[in-house]
């Protein structure tokens, strides 16, 4: 085999070309793929070494930009690649013997760049380790044991992260550095206990693996804590007695709460620290709590760690499994004297998150434990309460655990909160009914109706006003809700004194909600400041909205498009029996307006 040392020009490509003997080339033939991967390696400067699709792993182009000559050392390149796509120990022996340096670092699709062919053979997959090959490297003119990759990875890391014993060890023997950190203060034990290798974590800890890195507060027992094994766990701490160098708390991976709360036993009997909180005011108690790990928070209550220990944002165990609707955890807290009114700084209590999400199991524990139903909260100044996963909008502010369970038309927590409520009219609760019919509206409708006759039962009072002045029959005949109308009507809604209600309904050109309000004494020859009366409003077109808005605003916002009778396609047919039945009902058919228009005029003119 002959080492070619010349690259020429080519169609404005360099082509360099290993040229086996005629009887070896069948022998190292590569299995015919439609095209091979690319490979890059650093030749004089230049990246940019490239398999042919043809036959032999010693067929490359190099393609270079600068249009020099380039002299290349190609046992260097076959070696690399043979470790990769061939792993064969003869091929590995004939290019070491030849003179292929065994520290070359190169880059590919299937390694990380400024990988050495030790770096190579000790990633490759524990079924897929040639043994022979790692020696014959290691033999040959000594490849560098320690050498790193650009993130700092060693050959020992990747044996570690590969579970892949033999190499450990023999990497060991050759001097390799046993706590090598890489660029993230990842050693190869970390990697060993995030994989799961038990006989490699033993082994490197045996070896005199540090269990603690001063220039991270993360410890190979965090590591091992997080990944949920008890065995790895009792490994560990043979060679760690602090058990308290940082707080601990687990993850996801392995969702098995009882195999979690083995291992915090452990460390409790131990000697851990059960309240240690973290910066942000974390202790393993909230961690679990949220994470939702029962048999942990009950290893930890055994231990007396403290239910009332809060966040910064004043956030209990409490808040958080109230939160999350965990009525076994929410038990087992209240149970050991959790604070069931402690409330964060903006006031939220666990049972307002427990109303707000829906979840009644937990809203009637906290009611029986005499939990505050009447105090309000600023939901929208609580940027904790996404960090709990809670769901807010802007029409959360100021409101009572009543009006909560009102606005998402839970009809079982409104019943529980009733029972321990003795004045829904106070101050606080006052508005619960107007959240309700607000609310009456698409599918929730029928379960809102419900709960306004819930609490029409309890004496909700109907014509309770509120900021803006306006009482729940306003926004039942906003929402043209007739069944929600005639419930507030039938039960002593006023109308008589509210033009508008009148003017309202005339707008949605629903002849029902007219008739409805006629019939409960509204008062047809009502007049605005420009002497209209409702019939008046059936000959209206769009070119009366700016009038009309000086009178009734409300009824010109952005969610309430111009007021007009035919803000949609007029229907003179709906219009002229609207008009005949505020006829019948008393309407003055020549009562002129300031500008002395009669509904006649107007409708004669359009």
């Amino acid at each position: 085999m002959q080492l070619l040392t010349l690259a020429s020009l080519n169609n404005g490509k360099f082509q360099s070309r290993y040229e086996p003997k005629a009887e070896q080339e069948n022998e190292y033939k590569i299995p015919h793929k439609e095209s091979l991967p690319r490979f890059s390696f650093e030749v004089g400067g230049w990246k940019s070494l490239q398999p042919l699709k043809a036959t032999s792993i010693f067929d490359f182009r190099v393609d270079c930009a600068c249009g020099s000559i380039v002299c290349v050392k190609g046992f260097c390149i076959a070696l690399q690649l043979n470790i990769i796509l061939i792993n064969n120990t003869e091929i590995v022996t004939s290019l070491l013997s030849r003179g292929a340096s065994v520290d070359v670092k190169g880059e590919s699709y299937y390694f990380e760049s400024s990988m050495t062919p030790l770096h190579i053979c000790a990633s490759k997959a524990k079924k897929n380790f040639n043994i022979h090959i790692a020696k014959d490297l290691l033999n040959y003119d000594g490849a560098s044991i320690n050498s790193l990759t650009s993130k700092g990875y060693t050959p020992l890391y990747f044996a570690s992260k590969r579970g892949i014993v033999e190499a450990v060890k023999l990497f060991l023997d050759w001097g390799a550095d046993i706590n090598a950190s890489t660029k993230d203060n990842l050693s190869p034990l970390h990697v060993a206990i995030e994989n799961g290798h038990k006989t490699v974590i033993k082994l490197l800890l045996e070896c005199g693996a540090i269990v603690y890195n001063q220039d991270t507060d993360r410890s190979v027992l965090h590591f091992a804590v997080e990944i949920g094994s008890l065995l790895i766990v009792e490994e560990v701490l043979k060679y760690c007695p602090d058990v308290n160098n940082a707080n601990f708390s687990f993850n996801n991976k392995e969702p098995d709460s009882n195999v979690k709360g083995e291992i915090a036993k452990l460390l409790l009997s131990k000697g851990a620290h059960v309240d240690v909180q973290t910066e942000y005011g974390k202790t393993t108690l909230l961690s679990s709590t949220k994470k939702g790990y029962a048999k942990v928070v009950e290893v930890l209550l055994e231990y007396n760690a403290n239910v009332n220990l809060a966040l910064k944002s004043g956030f209990t165990p409490l808040h958080i499994s109230a939160q999350d609707g965990n009525l076994e955890i929410s038990t087992m807290i209240l149970n050991k004297g959790a604070n069931v009114n402690a409330a964060g700084k903006n006031g939220i209590t666990a049972l307002h998150l427990a109303a707000k999400n829906g979840h009644a199991g937990v809203v009637k524990l906290l009611l029986e434990c005499n939990a505050k139903f009447d105090s309000e909260f600023q939901f929208h100044n609580a940027p904790l309460l996404l960090e709990c996963g809670a769901a807010v909008d802007n029409q959360d502010t100021d409101r009572s655990v009543l009006q909560l369970a009102v606005g998402i038309g839970s009809l079982l927590i409104v019943e529980e909160v009733l029972k321990y409520c003795p004045d829904i009219n106070n101050a606080t609760n006052r508005n619960s009914l107007e959240i309700a019919v607000r609310g009456c509206r698409g599918k929730g409708q029928k379960k809102q109706e419900e709960i306004a006759k819930l609490l029409i039962s309890y004496g909700a009072k109907l014509n309770t006003q509120d900021e803006t002045g306006k009482t729940p029959i306003f926004y039942a005949t906003k929402n043209a809700d007739l069944k929600m109308i005639e419930l507030l009507l039938t039960n002593g809604a006023i109308v008589e004194d509210d033009p508008e209600l009148l003017y309202i309904a005339l707008r949605k050109e629903y002849k029902e909600i007219v008739e409805a309000l006629l019939q409960h004494d509204a008062d047809i020859n009502a007049c605005d400041n420009y002497g209209r009366t409702a019939l008046h409003f059936t000959a209206s077109d769009q070119h009366e909205y700016f009038r009309v808005r000086d009178y009734f605003p409300s009824l010109c916002s952005d969610n309430f498009s111009v007021f007009s009778f035919n803000n949609k396609e007029p229907d003179s047919n709906i219009k002229g029996e609207i008009a005949k039945l505020l006829l019948s009902k008393g309407a003055h058919v020549d009562v002129q307006t300031k500008y002395v228009k009669t509904t006649l005029l107007s409708s004669t003119k359009k």
